[in-house]
């Protein structure tokens, strides 16, 4: 079976050889940004040499061809209706436009986790001061991921008959790796005539698309990550309902059409990754099919870095988990010391060539541990013998 750029799939496990990721460096935070392969790397290149040779031949006449497949691309990556879909640079820019969808008056009550991305939870903090909504952060136990569906339904009760309520949630959670039931909080939601908008950053390449899509009334993910696109290259769903009142990306020359066609041109952005989607999708199917291959291996690994410092893996499901380190090394710490113990644990692992991510969540650290195609074993041993050192010395 054949990647991008006729690339055989098989080339693309198990090492870095056909990526354009270093050779010497332990890649486990492949969930912040992602990474590419030399085959879209020099195929980028290429588009952005085509662009430059001729800028008006391909912004005024080949454009509006290039946008419509690399939309039609990426909404077969997660199930979405082509109609429904428009791109965008990245989900953070997508999650500004999906909030339109809820309700924002001195009467609203948005409901959210305190696992929504930092980024997502400050929008929400923007538009509650400038609105007088109210913003309801539910906890979250990541260990007990069976209680979020009645945990979000009573917050949701509790607000109803105060006003309207909206609810924004993350489809997987960035710092505990946490995937959250949306497909049943979508359901319950629409049953009690709550809007829901749904960050999805962690989706496209890493899930099945049959199911990946809990149609939501909005809903945002990333290219740049799992699906492994150039950034800057992201999708936002809007469910046909709101297309009339959304409005468009940003105020641009078909700001007076519905959504999504007032947001088919935002301007001379860089045009590079939206012309290699199509192959970026090919070879994002192509790896997806040995999902499980991709999984094993996070599962191992996360496992022997636990092991390995006292830590404990937190429940989750696809090709990342985040492990919680000891008590010993996190619990009782005001949140700005925990920022500080973080980097200084990070800090030694750079050095050791071993990128990875430690976030403070809940009075404890998580070392979250990513894995895709290029992934091997020897990798967490390399990260839990560096760990183990750094965390035993204090």
């Amino acid at each position: 079976m054949a990647a991008a750029g006729g690339t055989p799939v098989d080339t693309l496990f198990g090492s870095t050889r056909q990526w354009a990721l270093a050779d010497d460096v332990v890649h486990a935070n492949h969930g912040s940004f992602g990474g590419i392969t030399r085959a879209t790397a020099e195929s980028v290149a290429a588009a952005r040499v085509r662009v430059a040779a001729n800028p008006m031949k391909f912004f005024v006449r080949d454009f509006p061809l290039a946008h419509e497949r690399a939309i039609a691309a990426a909404a077969g990556l997660v199930g979405a209706r082509v109609s429904e879909t428009t791109l965008v640079p990245n989900a953070t820019v997508g999650m500004d436009v999906a909030l339109r969808v809820l309700p924002w008056d001195s009467d609203a009550t948005i409901v959210t986790t305190d696992q929504a991305y930092p980024s997502v939870r400050a929008n929400l903090d923007r538009r509650a001061r400038a609105t007088g909504a109210r913003i309801e952060v539910v906890t979250v136990d990541p260990f007990v991921p069976s209680a979020v569906l009645d945990r979000i339904g009573d917050a949701i009760d509790h607000a109803r008959p105060h006003g309207p309520v909206g609810l924004v949630v993350d489809q997987v959670a960035s710092a505990t790796a946490m995937p959250l039931p949306v497909h049943d909080l979508v359901a319950m939601a629409r049953d009690r005539d709550v809007g829901v908008v749904v960050d999805g950053a962690h989706v496209p390449g890493q899930f099945d698309p049959a199911t990946a899509l809990p149609h939501a009334d909005a809903w945002t993910g990333n290219l740049h990550k799992w699906a492994c696109a150039p950034p800057s290259l992201a999708m936002l769903v809007v469910d046909q309902r709101h297309h009339s009142t959304i409005g468009s990306v940003i105020p641009a020359w078909y700001d007076d059409l519905d959504f999504p066609a007032n947001s088919s041109w935002l301007g001379t952005g860089d045009p590079g990754p939206l012309m290699v989607a199509e192959q970026v999708v090919d070879q994002a199917r192509a790896i997806l099919a040995r999902s499980g291959d991709i999984e094993a291996c996070v599962v191992a690994g996360a496992d022997h870095v636990a092991a390995a410092v006292g830590g404990a893996v937190v429940p989750g499901d696809g090709w990342m988990r985040a492990v919680r380190l000891p008590d010993s090394v996190s619990v009782g710490a005001a949140d700005v010391d925990l920022q500080a113990r973080a980097r200084a644990i990070e800090e030694p692992l750079w050095r050791h060539g071993i990128e990875t991510k430690v976030t403070p969540h809940g009075g404890h650290l998580l070392l979250r541990v990513s894995c895709h195609a290029y992934s091997r074993a020897d990798d967490f041993v390399r990260l839990a013998e560096a760990l183990r050192n750094v965390v035993g010395r204090g």
